[in-house]
């Protein structure tokens, strides 16, 4: 609950790119210019990258105090830091999904949004929780959630770049 609350939070941006690229690609579609999405949806991907990075980088140094802003318990602290040192790596990689989601919906095409979606959550975190918790116990949770964040942001980026390059060809 506490990590919940924290990412919440640190993601917010994330959010708000996602509410503005729907528009922007739907809009740049109509016009033809797939000029501007590809430079748009890079970039968007450099951001997401950079700032997950310095996202990650703040929430290792504040791992030691910040779940004690929340909780005095000691159990919800200690798992809490372990959440803010592993999981903030992929916050990147789950903005670029974020964002890649929207521009499917610009694009008129949002099955493949869902099945990204499902993929992160079904088909690769709750198996991969399953098998790395019995290892590693907890830190095996939040492994599988960092690894679905990285596997589904490279996924959702390249399966739009596909997409808006057929959409481009069928335009042509």
């Amino acid at each position: 609950g506490v990590a919940s609350r924290i990412e919440s939070v640190v993601l917010v941006l994330f959010y708000a790119l996602s509410a503005v690229i729907g528009p922007f690609v739907g809009q740049n579609i109509t016009s033809g210019r797939f000029d501007r999405i590809h430079k748009s949806l890079w970039l968007c991907t450099v951001f997401c990258l950079i700032f997950g990075l310095v996202i990650a980088g703040f929430l290792f140094l504040a791992a030691d105090w910040l779940p004690s802003l929340f909780s005095y318990n000691y159990k919800v602290t200690r798992v809490t830091k372990i959440f803010l040192v592993v999981v903030p790596i992929s916050y990147g990689a789950y903005g670029m999904v974020m964002v890649m989601n929207a521009s499917f919906n610009g694009m008129g095409k949002p099955i493949p949004a869902v099945i990204i979606s499902v993929l992160r959550m079904v088909g690769i975190y709750i198996p991969l929780a399953f098998f790395l918790q019995s290892y590693y116990q907890i830190l095996g949770i939040f492994l599988a959630y960092m690894i679905a964040n990285l596997v589904s942001g490279a996924i959702a980026y390249f399966w739009a770049i596909s997409t808006l390059n057929i959409n481009k060809s069928n335009m042509h």
